[in-house]
């Protein structure tokens, strides 16, 4: 798992296409988790929620650039989300800075 302070909107995109996003993010980063393993890809963008939507449809449909993930995908296919909203990149940059050292054990994060 890892830590952070930063204020986030979690949400879960379930295998029943159900999605319970509250709010959009534009700014930020992100953390899409497979909630069966614990394992994440991280990642920061300009436009959040919808590079978050292109990432689950690419493990929903097993073309993601991590074939790790896309194998795990086929077992089970529920997802934890964690969208972090800040004001500039630097922000950004700090959050996922703080959550990758923090993250253990290291072998969860996949990029």
């Amino acid at each position: 798992m890892f830590h952070t302070n930063a204020m986030c909107v979690p949400f879960n995109k379930l295998s029943d296409g159900k999605d319970k996003r509250t709010t959009p993010v534009k700014l930020g980063c992100y953390i899409v988790m497979h909630l069966a393993t614990g394992k994440c890809v991280t990642g920061i963008s300009g436009s959040v929620s919808q590079d978050v939507d292109r990432i689950c449809n690419e493990l929903k449909s097993f073309s993601h650039e991590s074939r790790h993930f896309n194998r795990i995908m086929m077992m089970d296919s529920d997802l934890r989300v964690f969208e972090y909203a800040t004001e500039t990149r630097k922000d950004a940059k700090a959050i996922l800075k703080q959550i990758r050292g923090t993250m253990y054990p290291q072998y969860l994060l996949l990029n």
